[in-house]
């Protein structure tokens, strides 16, 4: 029998199943994208599961099963609930389109280590109170996934775009550095750019993207 593990996971999609436990879609560092079980996730009372709701970052323990694909929690704890997202429509925007465009382009075990620093980064700059940088945040995590599928953009031969792609992709897994500078009209050019190159590479790209705009702010 193996031995439980312990993930860190975020929490891309919620669907409840049975009268008391839910069925979640997670992103893990270690092993891709996650499906469990989660027994008792809905009922009330003190020896009920923590509180498990989208956009989370959970601690959960649970064990390999080699017959399925969904797997059974024995324990988890939230360690950021990330609760003020869906305060901000722009904010709950973004972060429904990134667990849309993450659960369309991962699997089990495809370790993503940068995608999923770069999304609790993502999470945790559009939780604060005040309007995040909506559409750079996105851009720069579906850089960070290109970069882990390893299919980044060769721009070898231009130097500042190259430092340009570099400063984005330092900025999608810190959230603690400031914004790269763009005009919106460059932010939105690059969106449309990379809407294009994504497909062209074989990424599903959820509707809503041409919505995201640079930040919370633009009309």
């Amino acid at each position: 029998m193996a031995d439980y593990v312990t993930s860190d996971a975020l929490v891309l999609r919620k669907t409840p199943w049975s009268e008391s436990s839910l069925i979640i879609a997670t992103l893990t560092p270690d092993a891709g994208q996650v499906h469990f079980m989660i027994r008792g996730a809905r009922r009330s009372g003190k020896k009920s599961f923590p509180s498990v709701d989208l956009f989370r970052h959970m601690r959960i323990s649970w064990r390999r099963r080699a017959d399925s694909e969904l797997f059974s929690v024995h324990d988890c704890e939230c360690i950021e609930p990330f609760a003020a997202i869906p305060t901000v429509p722009a904010h709950y925007r973004a972060a429904g389109w990134l667990c849309r465009m993450i659960l369309a382009n991962t699997i089990l075990d495809m370790p993503s280590p940068d995608l999923f620093t770069a999304c609790r980064s993502g999470f945790s700059r559009l939780n604060r109170g005040v309007p995040a940088p909506v559409l750079p945040i996105v851009l720069g995590i579906c850089f960070t996934a290109l970069r882990e599928h390893g299919q980044l953009p060769d721009l070898s031969g231009d130097t500042r775009k190259a430092a340009a792609m570099e400063e984005l992709l330092a900025f999608a897994v810190d959230d603690g550095r400031t914004v790269p500078d763009g005009t919106p009209e460059r932010w939105v050019a690059l969106r449309e750019w990379t809407s294009q190159y994504l497909q062209a590479h074989e990424f599903a790209v959820p509707d809503g993207l041409e919505k995201i705009l640079p930040n919370a702010e633009s009309p």
